[in-house]
């Protein structure tokens, strides 16, 4: 994708409560199962600007998708890995945590979810 709008491309409902926009814990249960069942990506919107798509292969774990509306549709942008103490975040575009896109919608968070996920003895739990 050129420069896109991704507002369905979460792959792990773990970003989104790493972020503080997940189901919260005030919420009855009920309510907490039915919004974990019916997940579909949406939740954080972020600009995707002159990147590209990656192969996510296991064990490594996709993290973010082109969404249905950017082409190629539904292929992962970004992937993490770790294995005992090292950790890896790959992602098809540097640029959108510049300086000209790092205010567009909600890519701040997507920045703030991969600083807090990289930092060494990290609590951020994803969905495996």
């Amino acid at each position: 994708p050129k420069e896109v709008l991704i507002s369905d491309g979460v792959l792990n409902r773990g970003i989104l409560d790493a972020v503080g926009k997940g189901v919260g814990h005030d919420q009855d249960d009920d309510f907490r199962i039915k919004a974990r069942s019916a997940f579909d990506g949406t939740g954080l919107e972020f600009v995707y600007p002159h990147g590209c798509t990656v192969s996510a292969l296991k064990p490594a774990i996709p993290i973010l998708s082109s969404g249905k509306i950017a082409y190629p549709m539904n292929r992962p942008l970004g992937a993490i890995w770790s294995k005992g103490a090292g950790k890896i975040c790959v992602l098809g575009s540097v640029s959108m945590f510049d300086d000209k896109w790092i205010d567009k919608e909600e890519n701040s968070k997507v920045m703030d979810f991969v600083f807090k996920w990289l930092r060494p003895g990290s609590k951020v739990k994803l969905n495996t």
